[in-house]
């Protein structure tokens, strides 16, 4: 609109300031032009009637035309007025004329109203002196005209509305110069074609015209070719009044002066306090624009169509606007103020300050410079950037924006309280069309900077905050509808403009929920959808529901990947944004610290929640089902390469692919991992000096749903992290369970500590110990199950066979055969000399027993028990060397319960034993219905139910049996002591 009003208002100006010129030259030549034979003699109270007419239509309103002594002078074009004419009585070569009047009608416009001069006084002033005491214009030989004056009030007129009056308007031919130290003003407009009216007003004007040496007016006429430099030399105003759209506009241009026209420049400078105002019609009031500068220039330039039309640009015909240059504080500070340039708009609620405007109409380009920063404010927000371009389409619609430099944009409102949005940069700003589509993107270059404060919705109950950062930050926006939006605090209510966002280079984002520390690339994509009102925008983190928690702040989740693309929905008819899916690839690490949990103590309650891998993908479907994939990377034979991890604490799950559906209350790892959980006890139920860490791994999968942590196909569950023992667990189907359910939606019981409960191993169990004392190995246990479960709480276990269940033990302290020396005052084994122990137990049904009550019992099954010294652990003794091995021991069985016990600080077993179908050693065998065996003692007791128990007993290996038959014999090999039915026997 302001490019509208200059381009209008100062041509039309410049205009009729023009017509001043021709007004003034025209009286003063015209009799020079004129044949002697034309001119009208003057008659006392007598004019021709065509003159009288034309004096009665075009100045009736000049009483001295009306009556007396009239000198008339007519040429084609011109009649020229005048009373009195005389010579001026210092000179021999000035004539004066009073009052003169002047109608003149342009040739290029006949049919139009002539133009009309009044004036008081005339003088001209020729090259010669021709003349003396008389005045005889006729036959005298003045020369040219040299000097001119027109004294008085000047008035024109003419069509199109022209309007000029001022006051002592001076030629000089010498000088060059047409000019009035006087006031003058000047209208024109409207036009037949225009509606456009100009007025005017200026203090002193000046008219610079160029020398000649040739009579290009004439031959006597002055020796100028026109005019070179218009000037309004102190406070020019300018006022415009055009239609648009049938909307009436008013515009006022003001400037302390002065005002230059350069003809052959085609450039027009306002000077000094330039300002503009555009009056709009608003809805309710009139609505202002305004632009303020300290200096203002216009270049034109000929139409593209002028020469073709065969008119002259010479001076202001077929000119159009070229470009707009508006300055601040002049280069050489001679204003003595430092002035900037200002725009404002009342109905854009924008005001703007710069130093340097400057706008091309072809290019249709605009650039704003300042070397601090251009400025601009609307409503509540503030642009700031030291150099801007902005190119528009023709129907006035943003192109492409180019800001370079330092800048920012900061957006106050009242929901954000003392603080303030803000963007800011380092390098540069871009808006440029989308080559792919209609888009534009927005571009922020070096340093690129976002920060939104904390503020309420309308609701007042959420919150928002999120602060960005990166070398380059895109957004696709929708500009016809980021001019449509009105009400900017509504804007999540209405169809948002902007589809896509991406970020890039040494990328972070901080805000309530999530924080990214580091990214190479963010690229975030928004479309239109429908989200539920209860939906819950955390993707990761247990969403408590009680008011302890919701009113206490939460710990933001911590996010670490080369890349994220995060896919957002937007329901403008809740205002809500919700996340649908966020795929972040490369480098994953993701870390939450939840809020501290007794219950969760043992697992790493304090710790926080951190997840690693080459890629996560979080994707929702509705108001609960979240899920949430981080994945790893495997090698060409299939093995964990790069493993995708979470950690709580000490507790660790790492596989190819880990999954967390919040829906289903799920964690699942597709493929190889592992899984590290700190317990209390170890495998056996024993509870343990110091926490060790409990490590299952697998080949298959894992989920695990809060309670049950499952694991298939090669599983290894092992303990270590003491000095004690080593345990290990294989098997292809193995459950841990947990005390209480955790949840990702509900917060645990505090008043409830969370344990690992029981341990179920199924399908091809294998189990192994190792105890050591200090570094030395004293122990091997090996087994070998269909199923085992033991409950970590109670100690209870259950074990399915078939099942083989292997020990070697250090120190061979069981004797089964007679001793050859004395055992009293014997010294002490070396290591060297001390024997390892093998026992096995075979078994084909059902084992129960509890650790912390150290039974087992085997009922109604096959069993066999073999028992003999080896010369080191793991190796197994064969069972048909028993008769053949010191110490060695068989038994078979079909009930059997086992007991530890202590004594003087030292365990030793205890055996019961049901349907003995053989006891075997190096010197004996037995039958017996039952059996009991005391390690501490040595002893046997058979019992025989319904029919006697039998013992066959050597002296020596070799030598023959001698049996025994009895419902009761006691029997110790160690010391060949046997007692039938309370009599003892063998004693030695």
């Amino acid at each position: 609109m302001i490019r509208l009003l200059l381009t209008t208002g100062t041509m039309l100006f410049i205009s009729s300031v023009y017509f001043l010129y021709v007004s003034f030259v025209v009286p003063f030549t015209v009799a020079q032009k004129i044949p002697a034979d034309q001119v009208v003699a003057q008659v006392s109270g007598y004019q021709p009637p065509v003159l009288s007419d034309t004096v009665s239509e075009h100045f009736s309103e000049v009483k001295w035309l009306q009556a007396g002594e009239i000198k008339t002078f007519q040429s084609k074009n011109t009649l020229f007025y005048t009373r009195d004419v005389e010579r001026d009585k210092t000179s021999g070569n000035k004539v004066r004329m009073s009052p003169i009047a002047m109608l003149w009608t342009d040739p290029r416009r006949p049919d139009e109203k002539p133009y009309r001069l009044i004036a008081e006084t005339g003088i001209v002033q020729f090259e010669n002196q021709f003349f003396d005491a008389a005045l005889h214009l006729k036959d005298a030989k003045p020369g040219r005209i040299v000097w001119a004056t027109l004294e008085g009030v000047v008035h024109i007129d003419g069509a199109d509305g022209l309007v000029i009056d001022g006051k002592q308007f001076v030629f000089s031919e010498q000088s060059g110069q047409l000019y009035s130290d006087y006031p003058v003003s000047f209208h024109y407009g409207p036009t037949a074609n225009d509606q456009t009216e100009v007025a005017g007003t200026a203090d002193q004007i000046n008219l610079s015209l160029t020398p000649s040496d040739d009579a290009v007016l004439g031959k006597d006429m002055p020796r100028v070719g026109g005019v070179s430099v218009l000037t309004l030399r102190k406070d020019v105003r300018l006022d415009t009044t055009f239609f648009e759209d049938g909307v009436r506009h008013q515009a006022l241009l003001t400037c302390d002066g002065p005002f230059e026209y350069h003809v052959l420049k085609k450039q027009a400078t306002f000077n000094s306090r330039v300002k503009i105002t555009h009056l709009e019609p608003g809805q309710e009031r009139v609505m202002a624009e305004t632009l303020e500068a300290e200096r203002l220039r216009l270049q034109f330039e000929p139409a593209p169509n002028a020469k073709q039309n065969g008119k002259s640009s010479e001076f202001f015909d077929d000119l159009v606007l070229r470009e707009v240059r508006a300055f601040g504080s002049t280069k050489n500070g001679l204003v003595g103020r430092n002035s900037q340039i200002r725009i404002r708009s009342e109905q854009q609620k924008l005001v703007a300050t710069m130093q340097d405007l400057a706008y091309d109409v072809v290019t249709r380009t605009a650039r704003f410079l300042d070397p601090k920063q251009v400025v601009v404010k609307r409503g509540d927000a503030t642009f700031a950037c030291p150099n801007v371009l902005v190119e528009h389409t023709v129907e006035n619609r943003i192109q492409k924006i180019e800001c370079r430099g330092p800048g920012s944009i900061e957006v106050s409102h009242e929901r954000f309280g003392k603080s303030h949005a803000e963007a800011s940069w380092v390098g540069a700003v871009n808006v440029m069309p989308d080559e792919t589509g209609p888009l534009h993107i927005l571009e922020l270059l070096e340093g690129a900077q976002v920060v939104i404060p904390e503020m309420e919705s309308v609701s007042g109950k959420r919150t928002f905050e999120m602060g960005m950062a990166a070398n380059q930050l895109r957004l696709w926006v929708d500009l016809e509808k980021a001019e449509r939006i009105k009400e900017p605090e509504t804007i999540l209510n209405q169809e948002l403009p902007l589809t896509r966002a991406l970020a890039a280079g040494n990328v972070k984002m901080v805000s309530k929920d999530v924080i990214i520390e580091n990214s190479d690339l963010i690229n975030v994509l928004l479309v239109p959808g429908v989200i539920q009102e209860e939906a819950d925008n955390k993707i990761l983190g247990a969403s408590y529901t009680d008011d302890s928690r919701s009113s206490k702040e939460r710990d933001p989740i911590y996010v670490s990947t080369d890349q994220i693309q995060i896919n957002l929905i937007h329901d403008q008819s809740n205002g809500k944004i919700e996340l649908k899916k966020l795929d972040g690839v490369g480098n994953v690490n993701v870390r939450h610290q939840p809020e501290a949990s007794p219950s969760l103590q043992q697992f790493g309650g304090e710790s926080p929640v951190v997840l690693t891998g080459t890629r996560v993908v979080a994707t929702r479907d509705g108001a609960e089902d979240q899920q949430v994939t981080v994945l790893g990377t495997l090698d060409q034979y299939g093995e964990i390469e790069n493993p995708a991890t979470v950690e709580f604490g000490p507790t660790r799950i790492g596989g190819a692919n880990l999954s967390f559906n919040q829906k289903r209350n799920e964690v699942s790892v597709i493929g190889p991992g592992a899984f590290l959980i700190p317990v209390t006890r170890d495998l056996d139920g024993k509870e343990l000096d110091q926490p060790a860490t409990l490590k299952v791994e697998w080949q298959e999968k894992m989920v695990f749903n809060g309670l049950d942590a499952r694991f298939f196909e090669a599983v290894s569950c092992s303990l270590s992290g003491h000095q004690e023992s080593i345990s290990r667990m294989n098997c292809n189907d193995l459950t841990v369970r947990l005390s209480q359910r955790i949840s990702l939606l509900e917060k645990p019981d505090p008043r409830k500590k969370v344990d690992v409960k029981s341990i179920e191993a199924r399908l091809g169990v294998q189990l192994e110990s190792r105890k050591f004392e200090g570094t030395k190995l004293v122990g091997v246990y090996q087994g070998e199950l269909a199923e085992f479960t033991i409950n970590q709480l109670t100690g209870d276990f259950v074990g399915l066979g078939d099942g083989e269940i292997h020990s070697w033990s250090l120190g061979d302290g069981l004797k089964l055969a007679p001793s050859d020396a004395a055992e009293a005052n014997r010294p002490i084994r070396s290591d060297k000399e001390q024997k390892w122990r093998y026992s096995r137990l075979k078994f084909s049904g059902k084992l129960t027993g509890n650790f912390e009550q150290k039974v087992a019992n085997f009922e109604r099954q096959r069993i066999g028990i073999l028992s003999a010294p080896v010369e080191q652990a793991q190796v197994k003794f064969k069972e048909d060397h028993v008769s053949m091995v010191k110490d060695a021991v068989r038994l078979d069985c079909r009930t059997l319960k086992i007991f530890q016990k202590e004594f003087n600080d030292r365990a030793y077993w205890e055996l019961f034993a049901q349907n003995v179908n053989e006891l075997e050693g190096q010197v004996f065998r037995a039958v017996a219905d039952e059996l009991s065996f005391d390690e501490r003692l040595g002893r046997f007791i058979l019992r025989g139910i319904g029919k006697d128990a039998t013992l066959y007993f050597q002296e020596r290996p070799g030598a023959s049996f001698s049996p025994s038959s009895h419902r009761l014999i006691e029997f110790i090999p160690k010391k060949r002591s046997i007692t039938v039915d309370g009599s003892s026997g063998l004693g030695g």
